[in-house]
């Protein structure tokens, strides 16, 4: 963020996040962020940092599969919209976009309510696994299109979706003594 180190880029910086805290409460309130998320998580045995490399390793291949979908899209719609006007592909993708969006309306956004409310354990696991492919086909179609956006946040998303489906299939093996569904989306 800075790229000296000086009093005036210290105090520049320090005036912006003071700034932008006290805007973010007035709109937001001062709850906490992701307040869904179970107090004292822990790992409660040695077995469970097994499941978490396990967790690791299908996180690293979900993450392989997002960035090959993303860009086989973005190749697919550039040969797809070859000779065609520009200035509409937004609008045509922006259709496909929200019809996505009406089959899956928690995609809209970035997703930090349904986040909340997946690692609460108020969503069933099917759903979960449809959240995960549903942001993965709506991140890569809206910067496929031309939209504006990154993949840090959905890239949140879906490893949080991925730890909850899989918290809750080894919690359903292994029993409790693996500790909470919750935690291995936290992880």
């Amino acid at each position: 963020v800075l790229r000296e180190f000086s009093l005036d880029a210290l105090f520049a910086t320090s005036l912006s996040a003071v700034t932008g805290v006290v805007i973010s409460r007035a709109f937001f309130g001062s709850a906490p962020f992701l307040a869904g998320i179970p107090h004292g998580l822990a790992v409660a045995n040695d077995g469970t940092y097994l499941l978490i490399v396990l967790l690791a390793v299908l996180a690293g291949v979900i993450g392989i599969a997002f960035k090959t979908v993303l860009y086989w899209l973005e190749d697919y719609v550039d040969r797809l919209w070859a000779g065609r006007p520009e200035w509409a592909r937004p609008a045509v993708g922006g259709i496909a976009l929200g019809l996505l969006l009406l089959a899956i309306p928690q995609m809209y956004g970035v997703g930090y309510p349904v986040m909340d409310s997946v690692i609460s354990g108020h969503v069933v696991i099917g759903l979960v696994l449809v959240f995960l492919v549903g942001k993965i086909a709506a991140t890569s179609l809206t910067l496929s299109i031309g939209g504006s956006g990154g993949v840090f946040a959905p890239s949140l998303f879906i490893g949080a979706m991925a730890g909850m489906a899989f918290g809750e299939g080894v919690h359903g093996l292994f029993g409790a003594s693996i500790g909470p569904p919750a935690l291995y989306a936290v992880v």
